[in-house]
């Protein structure tokens, strides 16, 4: 059947439904394209997706728990005061 371009989409054509001399009306599946690559692509894809969003939660996590450091480091250092006009503030 060959390779066919359809709407943007190219692929072999895996079933026509049709024969030459049939009277086709809109809407109607005259063929039907083989789907085995595009299918291979999405499982890629999907199975990519999945690792970046696990990526990203190990990261939220990370960053959590460094805030979390951050902060109490902060909190441990002593305070200074300083002379703010006529009076002391921290």
């Amino acid at each position: 059947f060959g390779v066919w371009e359809v709407g943007g989409t190219e692929g072999t054509i895996r079933k026509l439904t049709v024969s030459s001399d049939d009277r086709i009306v809109k809407g109607q599946v005259a063929a039907e394209l083989d789907d085995r690559a595009l299918k291979s692509q999405l499982g890629k894809v999907e199975r990519d997706l999945e690792s970046n969003r696990l990526q990203q939660q190990e990261f939220e996590e990370w960053r959590s728990r460094e805030l979390i450091l951050l902060e109490a480091e902060r909190d441990r250092r002593p305070r200074r005061w300083r002379q703010t006009g006529s009076s002391w503030s921290r």
